[in-house]
């Protein structure tokens, strides 16, 4: 079941790392610009950040199995449509069904261990999870640089497709029905508004997801500024970079084990004020030895993979801690808190490209304002806070 959960999870980061070595063939194939290529990965990203808000909501109400085999399908039907497509445009559109296919993977994945364990088990639970998720940008990008090579961009999406159709095959082996027995709630635009304000007003929610979110900021400001920081600036040559990016998410996995390991004595939040002052620790270190003038690339690789050491403890313990309030509605936290996460660090990335000015300094200041913005939302669940009730009422209507 780990195995399986752990797959799911990895879904969009496998989906998104395995095809960047891919888009200066999809380019040369179309006779397209690169700039044009990239649409496959920024509207899968759409896709994937906007299809939460519906999976939530739907396996709250038709329960998790069929709405995930349903997604899977959709994201082996969408990966085939790359795999055929004769245009960049049909490539585009696909790439858009294929995100919106993704996302229900991890929606439903973190909702299943909400179903399941009781938090701190469930952080344990999620924790080894993630490992697949922290592991697959480091399988990604090899995969994806031998696939191509060996049977150009086309076999990325049989790579992908493959990858679908054992998911679902899994899927529909292992996984029963886990969500609650509750009476049945109307699916519709209103009821699906009150159950997203009824979340989002839960002042344990906004801290935990906040947390997420600050978290996200320096993880994408690292994801997209790393190739201009260390390529352009520190002169790595694309191999050492993928090295170099390799290092760094070795840090997510290992925080991943050890939040594994202290999540049940420790607890959840002792686990995630750890993570945070490894966010702390890291953006620090790279503050300091950018501003020093240190040119060497251990100079930022060193510092991030203490961030993503840091990031790999916060996560898994920040979404249960996220999902913990709303047993009855753990899909839709479970998409509430992803889709915030999502769109916070695609805010990063738009930021970082406003900032630009030749130099580290953007990259370094976002991982910063990162790591304080994490700690100070993270200090909104220390506050002892008494439920009055608000979501029950919710789940009565």
């Amino acid at each position: 079941m780990i195995a399986l959960l752990s797959g799911l999870l990895a879904i969009p980061p496998l989906s998104t790392d395995v095809s960047l070595p891919a888009l200066p063939s999809i380019a040369a194939a179309f006779s397209e610009d690169v700039s044009r290529a990239q649409l496959v990965v920024a509207l899968f990203l759409v896709g994937f950040a906007v299809g939460q808000l519906g999976y939530g909501p739907a396996s709250d109400r038709f329960g998790r199995r069929p709405v995930l085999l349903g997604s899977l399908g959709l994201y082996f039907v969408a990966s085939v449509g790359c795999l055929v497509a004769p245009s960049l445009e049909w490539l585009a559109a696909a790439r858009l069904l294929q995100g919106l296919g993704a996302c229900g993977g991890p929606v439903i994945a973190r909702a299943v261990v909400r179903d399941v364990y009781q938090p701190v088990t469930g952080a344990r639970v999620l924790s080894l999870a993630s490992l697949g998720m922290a592991a697959a940008p480091l399988i990604g990008a090899i995969a994806g640089g031998i696939v191509v090579l060996v049977f150009h961009w086309r076999g990325v999406f049989v790579v992908l497709a493959g990858f679908g159709a054992l998911l679902m095959i899994s899927a529909a082996w292992l996984l029963p029905e886990t969500k609650l027995a509750t009476p049945p709630t109307r699916f519709s635009l209103a009821a699906l508004t009150r159950t997203y304000y009824a979340i989002s007003t839960d002042r344990r929610f906004l801290g935990y997801t906040l947390t997420l979110a600050g978290g996200s900021i320096g993880l994408f400001a690292w994801l997209m500024g790393s190739p201009f920081v260390l390529m352009t600036l520190r002169g790595l040559p694309p191999h050492l970079y993928g090295l170099a990016f390799a290092a760094v998410n070795i840090g997510t996995v290992c925080g991943a084990m050890v939040s594994a390991r202290l999540v049940v004595p420790f607890g959840i939040d002792r686990t995630v004020t750890i993570g945070l002052a490894l966010y702390l620790a890291g953006a620090t270190a790279l503050a300091i030895l950018l501003l020093s003038g240190f040119r060497h690339a251990a100079a930022v690789i060193v510092p991030m993979a203490l961030f993503q050491f840091g990031n790999g403890m916060v996560m898994p313990n920040a979404v249960v801690g996220a999902m913990a309030p709303f047993p009855q509605a753990a899909g839709s936290a479970s998409a509430l808190a992803g889709f915030v996460q999502m769109a916070t660090g695609a805010l990063s990335g738009l930021v970082l490209g406003r900032l630009h000015d030749g130099s580290a300094r953007p990259m370094t200041l976002l991982v910063a304002v990162s790591a304080l913005s994490a700690a100070l939302f993270f200090s909104l669940t220390t506050v002892p806070v008494r439920h009055r009730g608000r979501f029950p009422r919710l789940r009565q209507s």
